[in-house]
């Protein structure tokens, strides 16, 4: 049996469970299960420990001892952070998994276009290539790092392209 620690003279006492020792293994083995799914970036696996982690900790931090308290807050404390990097990561993620289908529309179009063009049949190579452009600037919105770079680079080389075909139409 411990005092209450709250500072204040409720005399309330504070009995440890028995299941505290178990309860606590429990919620560290649930963290680390969460850290290896981040690790893994499988984010919405790791969100789901970490928010089951977080529950068991706050379990202990009222039925346990202070011992046992203050170190679940210490590692409740941390899993706030470790929650935010694994929803930036879900979305970086989810960012990533919409570029590659844009950007092979937009590839799809500039080979549209290339096949036209090799016909020399002037109106659709410059349809497909305004759709190509279209798609790149797509492409740029949902990229990011060196892919949104080349989708704009992709994008200012099929609005030359279709420029260049402005005489023939």
């Amino acid at each position: 049996v411990t005092q209450d620690a709250s500072g204040g003279d409720s005399g309330r006492t504070i009995t440890p469970s028995s299941t505290c020792p178990a309860d606590f293994q429990a919620a560290k083995a649930r963290l680390q299960q969460a850290d290896n799914a981040a690790a893994a970036r499988r984010w919405s696996e790791a969100l789901t420990a970490y928010d089951e982690a977080d529950a068991k900790l706050n379990d202990i931090n009222s039925k346990c001892s202070l011992q046992d308290a203050v170190e679940a807050t210490a590692l409740s404390d941390a899993i706030s952070a470790k929650k935010d990097a694994a929803r930036q990561g879900a979305a970086q993620s989810e960012i990533q998994s919409q570029c590659q289908p844009a950007t092979l529309k937009a590839f799809a179009f500039d080979n549209e276009a290339a096949g036209h063009m090799e016909k020399q049949a002037w109106r659709e190579a410059d349809q497909a290539l305004a759709k190509a452009e279209a798609a790149w600037g797509e492409a740029a919105e949902l990229c990011d790092g060196t892919k949104q770079e080349s989708a704009r680079r992709n994008q200012a080389d099929s609005a030359s392209i279709r420029a260049s075909l402005a005489p023939r139409l």
